[in-house]
């Protein structure tokens, strides 16, 4: 045998190497190869050896157990999207299991804080909000699954993914807002596709015609379904009057036109009109139940009613405008970025270990991302998504439209706001002036703002721009041309 065929013999070749779990069993299985050979008690034990599955970023073996931590719009479609890749996750990581808790979004965020500073190492992952940050309670993502080149070849919406040079998050996606109009309702009522309102007063004439009562005047059916969330609605009032909506300023949101001029229209809509109630069920319930016409939301209803009501037709159109809106008025805004998730510095290693490798396999995997883009017809914050043809359709292109935009990614005003906001308008209905509750909320708002000073609060516009000609949606807007969208 020659020199060169022994020393052959005695090493690992590079295939061997690819086989084996991580750096550490790298070494080991070096250092057997070139020792002498072990008695039988002193047999080592053999190598982990990793699988092709894409997923297989651990060695075989590994153990941990995990909770991930998630709101309650996620216990629906997105919810689901997450579960099935936690399974698929788990198809390369059987000793990994992963238990998703759901809660309400506030108590979410207040248990969230109670683990944490209760040095508490559940939940293993979860969303953390911009304060924890400030106040020391998070560390970044694992540079050895999240490595710097990787992110930026993969990801847009770089400007969220950092803070002071850290990676803490990966935001999935930009959530927008549109409209949703039942066409069973809609062809009820004599209306086609090209009927669809381009300005709110508009809306309220369409949604008076579909509004329908009992014999004691009560709605029965709603022409705008907007009594339970009613925010989402106001979100885009102060920006199209050119308003503060996500910056420092936040506050003055309740003393901006646009935020009065909604309340106003709140109150006509409810009140005076009677196009919706109190008493009726909450879109989510109404809308698919062909108890309500028209309502305005965030974009993952359109995988909710897809998924979960397929029989239900639907259609979707461009949030209105302010017919009065002034040249500084921004047309458009992104929701919010999307709950990114984290790892908890408390956990112990095995389970940081494991959720970093959790988190790098999903926000990785095309299927994962994909189906949370669709299904929230959100902006995809992974490139290569954004070339999907589902991701093209103009059911989902529409709430694209409305750029340019701005997301507010980090501030705890944005939630507190919404809370203030949903409190501000039911008071309305109770006989509280306008003026009265401006009052309220600004009050309100201003703790909040001196609670978060300090807190990261990043806004920016998003990285990517709708392969339409934003030209079609203002010639729609001024009724130049017909409803391009299907």
């Amino acid at each position: 045998m020659s020199r060169n065929n022994a020393r052959n013999n005695g090493l690992l070749n590079r295939r061997d190497l690819l086989k084996l779990g991580g750096g550490a069993a790298v070494g080991a299985a070096m250092l057997g190869a070139c020792a002498p050979a072990a008695t039988p008690e002193e047999e080592p034990a053999a190598p982990a050896v990793m699988s092709d599955h894409p997923a297989a970023l651990l060695p075989s073996g590994f153990s941990a157990e995990l909770e991930w931590w998630t709101h309650t719009d996620h216990d629906t479609t997105v919810g689901n999207v997450i579960r099935a890749g936690i399974d698929r996750f788990r198809e390369a990581n059987p000793g990994v299991s992963v238990e998703l808790r759901v809660f309400p979004n506030r108590e979410m965020n207040d248990k969230n804080r109670t683990a944490l500073l209760g040095r508490q190492g559940q939940p293993t992952i979860f969303s953390p909000l911009p304060s924890y940050m400030r106040d020391g309670l998070l560390e970044p993502l694992s540079d050895k699954y999240f490595e710097a080149d990787w992110l930026k070849e993969t990801f847009g919406f770089q400007e969220a993914l950092y803070w002071e040079g850290d990676t803490y998050i990966i935001p999935p996606g930009s959530l927008m807002t549109g409209a949703f109009y039942n066409k069973t309702l809609w062809q009820e009522g004599g209306l086609t596709d090209e009927d669809v309102p381009r300005t709110w007063d508009e809306m309220l004439e369409i949604a008076k015609m579909l509004t329908q009562y009992d014999d004691n005047g009560d709605v029965v059916t709603a022409g705008l379904s907007m009594h339970a969330e009613a925010f989402r609605i106001a979100r885009d009032w102060p920006g199209q009057h050119g308003g503060y909506h996500y910056s420092r300023e936040l506050g003055r949101v309740f003393d901006s036109t646009g935020w009065r001029k909604f309340m106003e229209f709140y109150i006509r809509a409810i009140v005076e009109e009677k196009v919706d109630s109190p008493k009726m069920p909450p879109y989510l319930e109404a809308f698919p139940t062909n108890r309500a016409a028209m309502t305005v939301n965030k974009g993952w209803l359109v995988g909710t009613f897809t998924n979960q009501f397929p029989d239900l037709e639907f259609g979707v159109f461009p949030t209105p405008l302010a017919a009065d809106r002034p040249d500084d008025g921004w047309w458009g805004i992104a929701d919010d970025l999307g709950f990114g998730y984290t790892v908890n510095q408390f956990a112990d290693d095995d389970e940081k270990e494991a959720a970093n490798a959790l988190l790098r396999y999903l926000y990785g995997d095309d299927e994962f991302m994909g189906r949370w883009a669709v299904n929230s017809a959100a902006v995809p914050s992974k490139l290569a998504v954004r070339e999907w043809p589902e991701f093209q359709a103009p059911r989902i292109q529409t709430f694209m439209l409305t750029a340019p935009y701005r997301a507010p990614f980090g501030g705890e005003e944005f939630p507190r706001q919404r809370e203030i906001a949903k409190t501000a308008l039911e008071s309305l209905l109770q006989g509280t002036s306008i003026d009265d509750a401006i009052a309220a909320s600004q009050a309100e708002m201003a703790v909040v703002m001196e609670q978060n000073a300090g807190t990261p609060f990043i806004v920016f516009e998003p990285d990517y721009k709708p392969p339409a000609d934003l030209s079609v949606l203002e010639a729609w807007s001024s009724g130049e041309i017909a409803y391009p969208f299907s």
